[in-house]
């Protein structure tokens, strides 16, 4: 299960160190963690790679917007300036998928139609 700690440990996550001073960026990256680390949440993940050839993160993208903590951050800033929260939950997502024994493609497939915050995101393949 990928942590806040896991994710400040990471050698991508700790460059983050900005998200995670502001209480609401860190209060919306914990709720997208949460949501990927649920059960649900891994399996959506895995069928989105595996069986619909979607980007994993379409699995809980729905859900983490949907969170109350997305949502404020959302209200309060622009298109623009969620643009290093979104970037940490893209971290989160790849160590959450590693954890589960995937491995980054290092290429990127679109959430466009299926996000109204998300454009694209990183590709796993089974390891």
């Amino acid at each position: 299960m990928a942590t806040l700690h896991d994710f400040q440990t990471d050698s991508q996550g700790r460059r983050f160190a900005d998200v995670l001073k502001d209480q609401e960026l860190r209060a919306a990256l914990v709720a997208a963690l949460a949501e990927m680390n649920t059960p649900e949440g891994r399996l959506a993940m895995a069928d989105a790679e595996e069986i619909h050839n979607r980007p994993a993160l379409v699995g809980v993208v729905k859900r983490i917007e949907a969170s109350p903590a997305f949502a404020c951050v959302c209200a309060r800033h622009d298109r623009s300036g969620i643009g290093r929260l979104k970037q940490a939950i893209g971290v989160g997502c790849r160590i959450t998928m590693a954890e589960n024994g995937w491995n980054t493609t290092g290429r990127k497939g679109s959430l466009r139609r299926l996000s109204q915050h998300f454009s694209v995101a990183e590709r796993y393949t089974r390891g």
